[in-house]
């Protein structure tokens, strides 16, 4: 993943040429970076059509978060790709949803894909951020169940397989990995133990 602008630097933009990935994802919550649209499209011809094109790596196009700045931040990014050159569009749609009703979630993200009906979505990262584990588990499996079902979900993972909470904004009760470094019983499920 070129997850800032700064991956799309030496050395790290070099390391990852040399690396037989399939699959790219370019920029992450971009507009929480202050990253305008223009200036991501700017680097999208610079540097990620170069690699498609020599490659033939598929590129999951920025993930922005599910609120409004989030949505007119990918809708501005992709209306510049699109009047450069609509070809060039990436390959996926990158997707970001946190909240704490599945249907709600759903909802954006069929919205997000009727927007773009003519590319597939990856959805990078997605997890109820309520502090209740039954309600998390609820959506986590809604969630889960929906995305297996719907075809032009290609991919999704859920966010918190890490040691620690990322901020205060996460759920702990969303976490798959305890502070030890173990599964959590949601993580158990979500990777199927």
């Amino acid at each position: 993943m070129f997850r800032t602008i700064e991956q799309l630097q030496f050395p790290e933009f070099e390391y990852a040429l040399s690396q037989p990935y399939p699959i790219m994802h370019f920029l992450n919550e971009p507009e929480r970076a202050d990253l305008t649209p223009e200036r991501a499209c700017e680097l999208w011809f610079e540097k990620i059509v170069p690699l498609r094109r020599e490659r033939g790596t598929k590129i999951v196009g920025p993930a922005a978060a599910n609120d409004h700045p989030g949505t007119v931040w990918l809708d501005t990014f992709m209306d510049h790709v699109t009047a450069r050159d609509s070809r060039e569009r990436p390959d996926f749609l990158g997707l970001h949803y946190y909240g704490t009703i599945a249907a709600e979630a759903i909802g954006y993200l069929t919205d997000r894909h009727r927007k773009y009906p003519d590319l597939p979505v990856n959805i990078s990262e997605i997890a109820s951020i309520s502090r209740d584990g039954r309600q998390v588990e609820k959506f986590s499996r809604e969630i889960a169940e929906w995305a297996d079902r719907t075809e032009w979900v290609v991919e999704y993972g859920f966010f918190g397989m890490m040691q620690e909470c990322a901020d205060a904004f996460v759920s702990p009760q969303a976490q798959l990995m305890d502070k030890k470094g173990q599964l959590t019983e949601l993580g158990r499920w979500v990777v199927g133990v």
